[in-house]
């Protein structure tokens, strides 16, 4: 069984890529996010705290859920 990060389950669900996911974060205004950093965070490495806020209310998702492990 395989775990990853439910922020990788949210895009899918949307069915959008990282790319697209990276370019709605640079359009919000909070800074910028590449594709290989959206990546690395649904692979599990810890986002920053700005990344967390801004990602969580893209997904509509509070930030502890979206970064939360789980199983697939």
């Amino acid at each position: 069984m395989k775990t990853f990060i439910r922020l990788r389950q949210e895009r899918r669900q949307r069915e959008q890529t990282q790319d697209e996911i990276a370019k709605l974060v640079s359009m919000s205004g909070s800074g910028t996010v590449s594709q290989y950093r959206i990546s690395q965070l649904e692979r599990g490495l810890v986002p920053t705290s700005d990344e967390a806020k801004i990602l969580s209310e893209i997904f509509s998702v509070p930030p502890e859920k979206l970064f939360e492990k789980i199983s697939g």
